[in-house]
């Protein structure tokens, strides 16, 4: 898994404040700095990604005599 950021930087907050003094109304529901695991773990880099297999093994049951 990609190594997540501890806390945001100090930079990072002060634009959110002052995002904040200038449109005290805004949406503040995407104002997140930091991605959660889960949303790290579904959106993997491609290459980092686990390989898949690339081909498929067909099983055919057979009756036995």
């Amino acid at each position: 898994m990609i190594p997540l950021a501890k806390r945001a930087t100090p930079a990072a907050i002060a634009v959110l404040r002052q995002a904040t003094a200038i449109w005290p109304k805004r949406m503040k529901a995407s104002d997140g700095l930091l991605p959660s695991k889960a949303h790290v773990h579904q959106n993997v880099p491609p290459g980092l990604a686990p390989a898949k297999p690339t081909s498929t093994v067909l099983l055919i049951p057979v009756a036995k005599l």
